[in-house]
Parts: C-alpha cells; structure tokens; sequence
C-alpha cells in the first residue's frame, strides 16, 4: 500500500531529524570520556583569568541580545572545545595557558611550546572540535529529555562554532587538521565537506570543502597522509553538520 506523498521541506526535516538522532546516539562514548575528564574541567575553570575573562564574555554575550541561560550554555561548551585543546596537549607533555575569553571573537590557549610534527599538531588541533561535539551533542540531548528549546539551541549553534573551526585557513582548527594529510585525503576532505553541505543545504560545510580543495594542491600536503585524522575529521564535518541543522 503506497503512503502519502512526502513534501521536499518534510523530508529534508526527517532526514536532518534522523541524522542528528544517529549523531547522538554515536556521541555516547564522547560524552563518557567528557565525564570522566570532569576534574580537568573543573579546575581548569578555577583559574582567575579563565574564570574573569568567562564572566566577561558572558556579560558581552547576553548584553547582546541573548538569554543569560542561552549565552551561559554557549560559554561553557567554547570552554568544554577550549579544555579539549588542552587536554590533548597535556597528554603530549606540551605546556598551554588556561583558556581565555575574548569578547566577540571565542576563546584561545596559548601554547608554551610547540607539536612536534604535523600529526601531533592535527590531533591536539582537532580536539577542541571533538570535545566540542560532545557539549553540542550534551545540550541537545537535555534539551530534547527536558523538552528545554534553549538547550537544543545552545547544542545547535555550538555545533556551528565548532564547524566554523574546521574551515582549513588562519588559525583555526581545521588548518592544523589539514596538516597531515595528503592530497587524495584532502580532496575527500573536500568531497564530504561539499556532500553534507548541500545535503543539509548548509553553507559552512562548503567552506571547509572549499578550504580543503585549495589546500590539496598546496605545496605541504603530506606525502603519506594520515587516515586516522582523515576519518576523525569526516566524522567531524557529518556530526556537527548534522547537529548544527537543528533550529536554534
């Protein structure tokens, strides 16, 4: 027996639902290893300059228009993305400040000292988007146990942030994800970028694609590669695609 007919606009919405569904339940294992980093968490939130410079970031961003409990839920998952950097490089015995806030720009760690190749500067570099998933992908699922719309709106532009990172230029993260990887990754790279962009009809996922076909055929791309960075990272553009499609 044939069914009725589904318009474009409502399977897009069910597609986008399912997605975001199997996003969440993948994202288990990410939010065990959040919990169990709890006490970096922690202290890492009670050092004075990350703790003021927060505070500030907070008043800026609720100044602005939103929620305190909005700009609260979106503060602390660019601290969870932040403490994923310095995580990652604690675990390379590389010294790191304390996250700082910067009113209207996101939050930084400065770095001591420097990776030591382009895979350790991929994986250190690509924390703060994974760990940031797993905040995203947090507020989404209070929200959607505490039917909180606020939660998922914090869950969906964290996402947002966390993908705008992934973008190969400057300083930002997808930059030192892009390091080791060669030029046939790079191009896959840039295929998955383009594919969830216009399947989600999303216009960031086609900057990182952008990005990363400009960059395959740049003079460092990596002779051997490396896939495990290659995958984590396509893991990343789907995941966060997929949670950044749920309205704000």
């Amino acid at each position: 027996m044939k069914g009725a007919p589904v318009s474009g606009a409502t399977g897009r919405k069910a597609g986008v639902a399912g997605a975001a569904g199997l996003v969440l339940l993948k994202s288990k294992a990410l939010l065990l290893a959040l919990a169990a980093n709890g006490k970096l968490l922690v202290l890492g939130l009670l050092k004075l300059p990350t703790l003021i410079s927060a505070l500030l970031y907070l008043r800026f961003a609720s100044s602005g228009g939103w929620g305190v409990g909005y700009a609260l839920g979106v503060v602390a998952c660019i601290y969870v993305h932040e403490m994923g950097h310095v995580a990652a490089l604690r675990r390379y015995g590389i010294e790191a400040s304390s996250p700082m806030f910067v009113p209207g720009f996101g939050a930084l760690v400065r770095l001591k000292q420097y990776p030591t190749d382009a895979h350790e500067d991929a994986r250190t570099g690509l924390a703060g988007p994974l760990w940031g998933l797993s905040a995203s992908a947090g507020a989404v699922v209070l929200g959607a146990l505490a039917h909180w719309s606020v939660a998922l709106g914090v869950g969906s532009i964290s996402a947002r942030i966390n993908l705008f990172n992934l973008i190969g230029v400057w300083q930002l993260d997808g930059a030192r994800g892009l390091r080791p990887l060669s030029r046939t990754e790079r191009l896959i790279l840039a295929a998955t970028g383009a594919a969830v962009g216009l399947a989600l009809h999303q216009w960031m996922p086609l900057l990182v694609a952008v990005a990363a076909a400009f960059r395959a055929f740049a003079p460092d791309a990596a002779p051997s590669g490396d896939r495990r960075m290659l995958a984590l990272f396509v893991g990343l553009i789907i995941a966060l695609g997929a949670l950044s499609s749920l309205p704000l």
